[in-house]
């Protein structure tokens, strides 16, 4: 359950602390006063989208923290993600001017998705537009697989139906690709003969671009070689002879001093590198050779042909040949492919036609009691006579990601009318008691510890007000409930009540929250019920209404 909020600079509130208690938990104040600032604010900390404007003028940021208790089926959740706090939970959110935010949970920090996945099990909010949503195909049969609970059943068809459509659209592929194979497969056939031919090799552009590079320039690689041996080798120019008389003075100068010992090993060692150079040199043949350098141009040419046949860089065409060999294979081999492709298809489908069926039976099952109940409380909420039920209508032949059928609500408002589709039949006052017996049926079948409805009895007065708040009544008898209300019949079954007040100064607006003691609930009854000017006989009608 909810058991804390803490909330600084968040839109017109600059400092709340509330606490929350079990049962039912009502929320009043005048139109406007800002009654769902607090709903608000948990919204906000659960991870709702907001911006700068949320906070509170003159602030540079806001925050909210809730505390959580109790926490039922979120306690595994924390665990699982390491965030278990010895049973407690707290989740804080902080928004700074710049739009940015930060959450927590348990102190650690979290992104908003996970905050939200969170959040869907510590609470429930059912707002005063939920009947809206109510007319809408995909809602209704949302609210009867939540109700039934077989999650389980629902996303296993989806996956199954998700399975079966990317099998289906693999095989559609294809086949139409197979459709014109054999021209498909004399064209690459073609192009694999020319790459075959061509036999390029790993490394071979690199080693061709470097042997073209020298042929091309053999003249004055020959040039170069002969001076080079002409200054190493002839007599006018001997070096390795300058060396030998060197190393024989230093020799001698060595008897007299032992520091020349390592320039002799050097001048020695140079005079063998030498020696060395001038052999590589003199077998170094750079004499040209056109006919080698006209294959290597013809090559290359080829080469570069058949890259900008396929538009793609020279160093690309073996892998062009390898990609176009395994659609070659995959080709001579899709009438096998495509075989497995349509076992598979078949596998898939009648894996998803047991599950749907599942489905459909319990689909069928919660629906007739789930009408039972609805129809009931409509009567209780002054539509005697009137009926709901929910109808299952097959699909087409086609699969579908919700199973096999349609669903939807129809309904009667009076007795001895035909049912028509929700959306088309009821007025606004009549959907939003429709929609209130939903929640409340729904609700009983949630394990969601706190559940919050905000101002779900609008368009709803007189004796029915009474019966909306028994209902709410109980409800809060099994579940955290917290109500945020304009009906005093309603506001004095909670077991506590909390008033909403806003005062206008000057320069900004300032919210009060306060809760209220037993002589205080019974003057804001007492409001509900006679406006501003409240008589003894608003107050003795207030007292009335909460024993």
């Amino acid at each position: 359950m909810l058991d804390h909020i803490t909330i600084k600079n968040f839109t017109i509130i600059d400092k709340l602390s509330l606490d929350f208690h079990n049962q039912m938990t009502v929320i009043t104040g005048e139109t406007g006063s800002g009654k769902s600032i607090v709903i608000d604010a948990i919204e906000f900390a659960l991870g709702e989208r907001a911006n700068a404007h949320s906070i509170y003028p003159g602030a540079d940021k806001c925050e909210v923290t809730l505390a959580f208790s109790q926490i039922a089926d979120a306690q595994a959740w924390l665990e699982a993600h390491d965030l278990d706090d010895e049973g407690d939970c707290i989740i804080r959110r902080v928004l700074n001017s710049e739009g940015r935010s930060r959450y927590t949970i348990n102190g650690t920090p979290c992104a908003a998705k996970l905050l939200r996945e969170l959040s869907t099990l510590l609470l429930s909010i059912h707002g005063q537009h939920a009947h809206q949503a109510l007319l809408k195909s995909h809602e209704q049969r949302e609210l009867v697989d939540q109700y039934a609970g077989h999650d389980k059943l629902a996303q296993g068809t989806r996956s199954l139906f998700d399975d079966w459509k990317k099998t289906k659209d693999e095989l559609t592929a294809l086949q139409k690709r197979c459709a014109d194979s054999t021209n498909q497969l004399e064209f690459i056939q073609y192009q694999l003969e020319e790459l075959n031919e061509l036999n390029l090799q790993p490394g071979e552009i690199d080693s061709l671009h470097a042997e073209h590079k020298q042929l091309h320039h053999c003249g004055q690689l020959s040039i170069n070689t002969n001076d080079s041996l002409n200054l190493l080798s002839t007599n006018e120019s001997n070096t390795e002879a300058t060396i030998a008389q060197c190393i024989q003075l230093l020799s001698a100068a060595h008897e007299i001093s032992p520091q020349f010992t390592s320039i002799i090993e050097l001048l020695r060692s140079a005079s063998i590198q030498i020696d060395e150079a001038v052999a590589e040199l003199r077998h170094l043949d750079f004499s040209g050779n056109p006919a080698r350098l006209n294959e290597v141009e013809s090559r290359l040419d080829c080469i570069q042909k058949l890259s900008r046949k396929h538009h793609v860089e020279p160093e690309q065409l073996i892998q062009t040949h390898q990609n176009l060999q395994a659609d070659k294979d995959a080709l001579e081999n899709s009438a096998e492919h495509i075989e497995r492709l349509e076992m598979e298809l078949v596998r898939i489908q009648k894996n998803y036609d047991v599950t749907a069926m599942k489905l459909s039976k319990s689909r069928q099952k919660v629906a007739k009691k789930l009408s039972a109940l609805i129809t009931d409380n409509m009567q209780r909420l002054s539509m005697e006579g009137g009926e709901l039920s929910i109808t299952l209508e097959k699909v087409d032949d086609a699969l579908s990601a919700h199973g096999n059928e349609t669903i939807h609500f129809i309904v009667k408002t009076n007795p001895g009318q035909a049912f028509h589709p929700l959306q088309k039949v009821v007025s606004g006052g009549e959907l939003s008691r429709i929609s209130l017996a939903i929640q409340v049926i729904t609700a009983q079948k949630s394990s969601i510890p706190t559940l919050i409805f905000d101002e779900v009895d609008v368009g709803i007065g007189g004796k029915t007000a009474e019966i909306v708040g028994n209902l709410l009544q109980q409800l809060g008898e099994r579940n955290q409930l917290l109500c945020i209300t304009h009906l005093p019949q309603v506001a004095a079954k909670g077991s506590h009540h909390i008033t909403v007040t806003k005062d206008k100064k000057k320069t900004h607006t300032e919210v009060h929250i306060k809760t209220l003691d037993a002589s205080d609930r019974v003057k804001e009854i007492a409001r509900m019920l006679g406006g501003i000017k409240i008589s003894k006989q608003t107050l003795a009608h207030a007292e009335e209404l909460l024993t």
